[in-house]
């Protein structure tokens, strides 16, 4: 699920391009780009699987089980990953798989809400908005 086949590469994105989300901000920003990126070009997988792609990212490359560990939680705990178990007969494995939520920011990453505007259609954008509209007075927010 890798958002290379869309144009967009999986790297980091120039600052003020994308919009900003609180899973790019902060320590756990690059664990988290680790984390998706690795399950977007395979998944599901362990963490003892995710350990090893993780560590070749920049930065990463001695991260502790346990962060990793509690950083999957966290994702896990917004929807942004989720825990399956795995496995035939006596054999279970939990491992970990992207979400559509994760899917969605990454895609957002790379791409400008005005890169969205351009090249869509009236239709498009209205359809667009009743989605954003549908969420937002779901969830009773604010504002």
């Amino acid at each position: 699920m890798c958002f290379v086949g869309l144009g967009v590469g999986c790297e980091c994105v120039e600052k003020g391009k994308a919009v900003e989300l609180e899973v790019w901000v902060g320590k756990a920003a690059r664990t988290n780009f680790a984390i998706f990126d690795t399950l977007s070009r395979e998944s599901p997988q362990s963490l003892k699987q995710l350990q090893r792609h993780v560590c070749k990212y920049p930065g990463l490359e001695e991260i502790y089980y346990a962060s990793l560990t509690k950083r999957l939680h966290c994702l896990e705990k917004k929807g942004y990953v989720q825990q399956v178990v795995s496995g035939s007969g006596g054999l279970k494995v939990r491992v970990y798989e992207l979400r559509l939520k994760a899917c969605l920011v990454m895609f957002l990453k790379h791409v400008s809400l005005q890169d969205i505007l351009d090249v869509a259609s009236d239709t498009q954008v209205a359809c667009l908005l009743l989605v954003l509209l549908n969420v937002y007075s779901a969830k009773g927010f604010e504002g």
